[in-house]
């Protein structure tokens, strides 16, 4: 991709993915370039309980030219906010 092939804008846009049975067990976000329509982010969102976590996490998957990339992010509530935080390691069950 050139600088300027995102001068004229990028169009975003988020798709329901559904299983056989028309449960949504997803979501992917979709990006790409106005002029020609060519993809150039996407990624896939879902939730997922880690072994011994007490709470689902959201787990994030982004497709790379040799493979993916993929991040678990665990929501805490700090003060009276929700936040989505990625850690480094596992909390042990409460």
């Amino acid at each position: 991709m050139r600088p300027l092939d995102v001068a004229h804008g990028m169009d975003s846009r988020v798709r329901v993915i559904r299983d056989r049975d028309g449960e949504q067990v997803g979501a992917a976000w979709l990006r790409t370039l106005r002029p020609s329509g060519r993809y150039v982010f996407s990624g896939c969102y879902s939730t997922r309980r880690l072994p011994g976590a007490a709470q689902p996490s959201v787990h994030v998957a982004f497709p790379l030219e040799s493979g993916n990339v993929q991040v678990f992010l665990r929501p805490m509530r700090i003060w009276r906010t929700w936040m989505m935080c990625l850690h480094d390691k596992m909390e042990p069950a409460r």
